[in-house]
């Protein structure tokens, strides 16, 4: 497995764990009174953390190492780095901005996200698509 791979993978296994123990939070306040408001104010931030967090990231790391390689290269290698930073950035932020509901931390950090998909789109583009075709 490539190094990038294994980044990406343990990285979202980290917002898994995240993610999961709120959605647990989420269904054991579900028919009490006490605590109920906290974890129920903050579903976006369970729902964000385990589609882009968790999904997302689980699926550009298997992506990255499954996309076929023409000429026995990975393609832009340097674009990862770039690609996870962004996308973890724009995860904290929007987290962050869900939990203090403040859009001017939340819509950056979705921003980021999309940018992060727009380089990863870029860095995969030539492994889909064989030189020449």
């Amino acid at each position: 497995m490539p190094r990038w791979s294994a980044i990406f993978i343990a990285t979202s296994f980290v917002y898994l764990v995240l993610g999961s123990a709120w959605g647990a939070w989420l269904l054991a306040t579900k028919g009490t009174t006490h605590m109920a408001g906290l974890p129920w104010s903050l579903r976006a931030w369970h729902v964000h953390a385990m589609l882009m967090g968790w999904l997302t990231q689980f699926i550009w790391g298997i992506g990255f190492w499954a996309f076929p390689r023409f000429r026995t290269s990975r393609g832009s290698v340097y674009l990862l780095p770039w690609v996870w930073g962004l996308l973890n950035l724009g995860l904290l932020l929007s987290l962050v901005g869900t939990a203090v509901r403040s859009l001017s931390l939340r819509f950056p950090g979705l921003v980021l996200v999309a940018l992060a998909a727009a380089v990863f789109a870029w860095h995969a583009w030539p492994r889909i698509k064989p030189p020449g075709a």
